[in-house]
C-alpha cells in the first residue's frame, strides 16, 4: 500500500473548526472580563473623588459637594460653589466615566462633606442613613458604592 504524507481536507476542516469553536468562546469570556474590569474601574474612580472631596473639606475647611446625579456618566465636585473637578489643587479625576457606564441610582444625589469631613445633607445635618451609589452599564451590571453615614468612610460592596 502507498502512504501518503499530509492531512485530508477533512481533517484540515476539523483542526480548523475546533480552532475557531475555542477562540469563540474564548472571546465571549474576554469580553466579559473586560467589561467587569471597566465597572470596577469607575468604581474605584467615584471612591477616590469621594475621599478625595472629604479630604479637601477637612483640609481646606471647605464645605464639599458631590453632584451624583442617576443617568449621568458625569460628576461635579464643589468646594465652597466652586467646582474643582478638575482643579490642579483637587488632584482629582475628571468626573467622567468609562464608556457606557452610568450611575444607575443613588440614595443621596448631592453629597455634602463639612469641613470636619463628615457627610451632611445640603443643610449641613449629619446624614440619617447611608449612601449607596450603583454605578455600571444596567441593572444587571453593576458596583454599589457605600459611603457611611457619620464616619464618612467609602468602600465598595
Amino acid at each position: 500500500m502507498n502512504k501518503k504524507n499530509g492531512v485530508s481536507l477533512l481533517e484540515l476542516m476539523t483542526v480548523v473548526s475546533l480552532a475557531g469553536f475555542l477562540l469563540l468562546s474564548g472571546m465571549t469570556t474576554f469580553n466579559g472580563m473586560i467589561r467587569l474590569q471597566n465597572i470596577k474601574s469607575s468604581a474605584d474612580q467615584v471612591t477616590f473623588s469621594i475621599k478625595k472631596a472629604r479630604y479637601y473639606a477637612r483640609s481646606q475647611g471647605f464645605i464639599t459637594k458631590i453632584d451624583l446625579t442617576t443617568g449621568n456618566n458625569t460628576y461635579t465636585i464643589e468646594a465652597d460653589s466652586e467646582n474643582i473637578t478638575n482643579n490642579n489643587n483637587f488632584d482629582a479625576t475628571s468626573g467622567v466615566l468609562e464608556e457606557n457606564i452610568f450611575i444607575l441610582s443613588n440614595s443621596c444625589s448631592e453629597i455634602y462633606f463639612n469641613s470636619s469631613g463628615i457627610p451632611v445633607d445640603s443643610d449641613n445635618n449629619p446624614l440619617e442613613q447611608n449612601c449607596s451609589i450603583d454605578v455600571g452599564y444596567d441593572s444587571q451590571n453593576f458596583s454599589t458604592i457605600v459611603l457611611e453615614k457619620g464616619s464618612g468612610n467609602v468602600f465598595i460592596q
